[in-house]
């Protein structure tokens, strides 16, 4: 994973111990997660138009729990309550959420994805038309944004498999599997 722009903070590795090799994050579903550093610096990149790609190896675990690809923020009640979240759910199925201030937008692939092979996933944001997920280049799923610009707030980091990293109870949803080739644009 690379980054590059103006911001005070490039990528870095939390305290939580990851495994990277040849750039491929390697997460083993039971603790780790990859800190991209304090979320409020990448709110401009993350509340308007984007689009976001990347390349994931979903391993079989058989928890029957979702598991967070991606998060900035957190869905803790009387916390932030602000977020955006990508995650497998427990039916394999990827789903994408951004939450405003309670208000929600949320797209849910009908179909499974494979385990144990790589998959190129992209995410496109249009504000006030639609977030579209694409998986393997093909259109998976679709809805209409409502929502205008995210105000995400708080300097909750963005995070590689786990969701709600510095929030109480602490970091779930933990991912066991490989991501490579992260890109976010506006």
């Amino acid at each position: 994973m690379t980054y590059s722009g103006n911001q005070s903070s490039a990528l870095y590795v939390s305290a939580q111990a990851v495994r990277m090799r040849e750039g491929v994050l390697i997460l083993d579903g039971q603790d780790d997660y990859f800190d991209a550093g304090d979320g409020s610096h990448w709110n401009a990149l993350l509340t308007g138009n984007f689009t976001i790609e990347e390349w994931i190896y979903l391993e079989t675990d058989g928890r029957g729990t979702s598991r967070c690809i991606f998060n900035r923020g957190d869905d803790i009640t009387g916390e932030q309550n602000t977020f955006i979240r990508l995650d497998v759910q427990n039916n394999d199925t990827l789903q994408f959420k951004l939450r405003n201030a309670g208000a929600n937008l949320t797209v849910t692939g009908s179909d499974p994805l494979l385990s144990d092979q790589w998959i190129h996933f992209s995410a496109v944001r249009q504000v006030g038309l639609a977030l579209t997920l694409y998986v393997n280049g093909q259109s998976y799923a679709t809805a209409n944004d409502t929502l205008g610009t995210l105000t995400l707030i708080g300097s909750r980091p963005l995070t590689f498999g786990a969701a709600n990293v510095g929030s109480t109870p602490g970091a779930d949803h933990y991912f066991s599997g490989m991501i490579n080739n992260l890109r976010m644009v506006e």
